[in-house]
């Protein structure tokens, strides 16, 4: 496994802006756009695209333990970049 190369985190969602995802530094790393989902879906989406460095670790450490679809999931994540 490579290093990964996306923004660290923890990203966060705030309700005040709730389509945009930030890093610790307040940068915005992601935008949803909301088109035909509605305001509600849309923010869910924006809260599951702020957990991705918690989740990205997560299976890191699971793929590391040895679990074979954990270590896909890396591999497919760090194979988009290249």
């Amino acid at each position: 496994m490579t290093k990964s190369r996306h923004t660290k985190g923890p990203w966060s969602y705030n309700e005040e802006s709730p389509t945009r995802v930030t890093a610790p530094e307040g940068d915005t790393v992601a935008a949803t756009y909301g088109g035909m989902v509605g305001i509600e879906e849309q923010a869910s989406n924006t809260r599951l695209i702020a957990s991705a460095p918690t989740m990205y670790e997560y299976i890191v450490g699971k793929a590391s333990e040895g679990d074979q679809e954990a270590q896909a999931i890396v591999s497919a994540i760090e194979d988009a970049g290249s």
